[in-house]
């Protein structure tokens, strides 16, 4: 039965009650964790390269293994579809979190990601034969992106948050709308069967593509920082690959064919919270209580644009 986006499921993909929950724990928490992760890795690695060496290593791996296990080796369309839906995802989304948070605090960056469900709306809007948004899903992006330009415009807003450049931020949601599409691209396009040999081709293209970037922009591949900076940033690496990756976005690729775009976009809800607790804690990032009306109209506007399809779910 088609799901409550209009998408249809696809088949032989159901999934059991406990995977769902696992699986949804897992993005909930974990990936909320990585902008913290980021922040911690990028005072002493360089962010492309970062990214590069983080999806080469967590895609190649599990390539390998399951090649040596007697999985099917994909075909060029699938190396190409992984190109394009890894570039938009590790590259263009990963990559620019990862170079933004050199200036901007994971908190706020956590919290404009959190428009990435309105990009989905958009964008599947604009795709050949894609669901139209109604007149309240209209209204839940005019809400959401309010949100956006009252964090981001005021002087005195952005001055209380770090003075973030505009720049950065402009990054951040150039990352937003490029994971959208790849995630869109990736649901649609041909892909090997199995989700983990998907996910692990898609890290593997997009860690590649970060790692050319990474030169041809001449980053550093040497760290720097004092002693204890170095020694979070491997741990900080350690744990992307281990949990961000292996972890987080597999679980996401995993339950990308089995939910619709608007359930799985839930995670936009929790990562802010999880990545605003620990970037104050941990990270004395600066935090004004007038943050706080910005960040619920965009989270409002993600409730306004999914209530339709959630109270239309059987």
């Amino acid at each position: 039965m088609p799901d409550s986006s209009g998408i249809p499921t696809s088949a032989g993909l159901a999934a059991k009650a406990w995977q769902l929950t696992l699986a949804f724990a897992l993005l909930y928490v974990v990936w909320g964790s990585t902008y913290f992760a980021i922040r911690i890795a990028v005072r002493a690695l360089p962010p492309f390269g970062l990214g590069g060496v983080r999806f080469v290593i967590a895609g190649g791996l599990p390539l390998i293994i399951m090649r040596l296990r007697g999985a099917a080796w994909p075909t060029p369309v699938q190396w190409r579809n992984a190109a394009i839906s890894g570039g938009c995802l590790m590259l263009g989304g990963n990559g620019l979190v990862s170079w933004a948070e050199q200036t901007v605090s994971s908190s706020l960056a956590a919290l404009l990601i959190a428009v990435t469900p309105l990009w989905f709306v958009v964008l599947e809007a604009l795709r050949p034969r894609g669901t139209r948004p109604s007149t309240r899903g209209l209204l839940g992006l005019g809400v959401g992106f309010c949100g956006v330009a009252l964090l981001i415009g005021p002087e005195g807003m952005r001055r209380d948050l770090g003075s973030p450049p505009v720049f950065g931020i402009a990054l951040l949601m150039l990352a937003c709308a490029s994971w959208a599409f790849g995630s869109l691209y990736a649901r649609y396009a041909e892909k090997p069967a199995s989700g983990f040999m998907s996910s692990a081709l898609q890290m593997l293209c997009g860690g590649a593509e970060l790692v050319l970037l990474s030169l041809l922009t001449a980053e550093p591949w040497h760290a720097t920082g004092t002693p204890a900076q170095l020694t979070e940033a491997w741990l900080a690496l350690v744990y992307l690959i281990v949990a961000g990756s292996w972890l987080g976005f597999s679980s996401y690729m995993w339950l990308l064919s089995r939910v619709s775009p608007v359930k799985l976009s839930t995670y936009a809800y929790v990562n802010p919270l999880v990545a605003v607790l620990l970037g104050v804690w941990f990270l004395d990032e600066p935090f004004s209580w007038g943050l706080l009306g910005p960040a619920l109209l965009i989270l409002l506007g993600v409730v306004i644009v999914q209530l339709p399809a959630a109270r239309r779910t059987p």
